[in-house]
């Protein structure tokens, strides 16, 4: 064979490598876990007796450990637009009803292990993740002859295994948050007609 024999010889095994390679990993590329939308839609409607509902944010998320609510599917705090913009509806002809958005964190703490022989032989638990959300609520009339407030916050905790993949971290993310959800509908719908009475439609 002569020297431009083998270099053909040799491009087409070169080419016969990339494209075996290329569909391994077509075969082993993993598609990112499509979660339900958090929505709140389903529940009645909190009617108040003001014009229009405002949104403000006190709390941004750091973007840095240990916090890590930014890589959740569904951070807190879109999760609380979400529920004021689904529950709350202005249905008065003045006043505003203000909401200030306290907190929305997801923070990790890493857990203690435990070493040695024991935790060779053990899964462990390696952090944990504190989500909390808290929320504030000041309704006042048109002329500022009324005014009132309520406030709610929950707490929802989870641990996860050392050999938790990115894609079970997600889901338990998820879920930690879905349920912090819950409470804090249950907590500020509560707190909502007991403090804002004279607000509701």
């Amino acid at each position: 064979m002569n020297w431009c024999g083998y270099l053909r010889v040799t491009a087409r095994l070169g080419l016969a490598i990339l494209t075996v390679a290329g569909i391994a990993a077509c075969e082993t590329a993993v598609a990112p876990r499509a979660f339900s939308q958090m929505t709140f839609s389903h529940l009645p409607p909190i009617s108040l007796d003001v014009a229009r509902i405002e949104v403000v944010r006190l709390y941004e998320p750091p973007l840095k450990a240990p916090h890590v609510e930014h890589e959740t599917p569904v951070p807190p705090l879109t999760a609380i637009e979400r529920w004021i913009g689904d529950r709350l509806k202005a249905a008065g002809r003045d006043g505003v009803a203000r909401v200030t958005i306290r907190d929305a964190r997801v923070v990790e703490t890493p857990l203690k292990r435990l070493g040695g022989v024991q935790g060779a032989l053990t899964t462990e638990q390696t952090e944990r993740y504190d989500a909390r959300v808290e929320v504030m609520i000041k309704a006042t009339g048109g002329r500022g002859l009324r005014a009132a407030t309520a406030m709610a916050d929950a707490k929802r905790s989870r641990t996860v295994a050392e050999d938790s993949s990115i894609a079970q971290r997600e889901t338990v993310w998820f879920e930690m948050v879905e349920k912090l959800m819950r409470d804090f509908d249950r907590v500020f719908e509560r707190q909502i007609r007991k403090h804002l009475t004279a607000f509701l439609k």
